[in-house]
């Protein structure tokens, strides 16, 4: 499907992905400042918006179309920010390509994505709480990555578990 997509700014590259209801347009907001240093890509998703379709379609033709139009505009990799539902689509798009999602930002987004990833344990989500709350204080801290980030959610999120990456 040619989906309606909107761009902005020049940089590395953030693919800006709407909730349910609404549009590329909704987007704007964090375009407008994220433009300043990164190309800003920002699709109507199929069936939202300009991308309004007639023919039935389920939530993974989404990525399908996702991968399209990062592969339309040579992008190997992106950061992916996505708002309610577009947190749910960047959630599986970074499951099911991991080596083209470089980072995810999630507003808004409660769902858990189905995948091929363990199911999580309640002391991975303890471990995540206390790394997440740690790092706040002290950012980077090897102790923390060492002792609580490697047992928690962050061992999916963050592939090289260094302190760069933690700050």
């Amino acid at each position: 499907m040619d989906l309606f997509v909107r761009e902005m700014g020049e940089g590395p590259p953030i693919l800006c992905l709407h909730g349910h209801p609404g549009s590329s347009d909704s987007m704007a907001v964090f375009g407008r400042s994220l433009s300043k240093n990164h190309r800003v890509i920002m699709p109507d998703l199929r069936g939202y918006g300009r991308s309004e379709t007639q023919s039935p379609f389920v939530m993974t033709d989404h990525l399908d179309d996702l991968i399209a139009i990062l592969n339309q505009r040579n992008i190997t990799q992106c950061i992916i920010l996505g708002w309610s539902l577009g947190g749910i689509i960047a959630m599986e798009l970074a499951l099911r390509c991991p080596e083209r999602v470089t980072g995810l930002i999630l507003v808004a987004t409660a769902a858990r994505p189905r995948g091929a990833h363990p199911k999580t344990q309640w002391g991975e989500l303890l471990f995540t709480g206390i790394a997440a709350l740690v790092n706040q204080a002290i950012p980077g801290w090897q102790w923390n990555i060492d002792t609580f980030a490697r047992r928690s959610l962050f061992k999916y999120l963050i592939r090289r578990q260094e302190p760069t990456h933690y700050r």
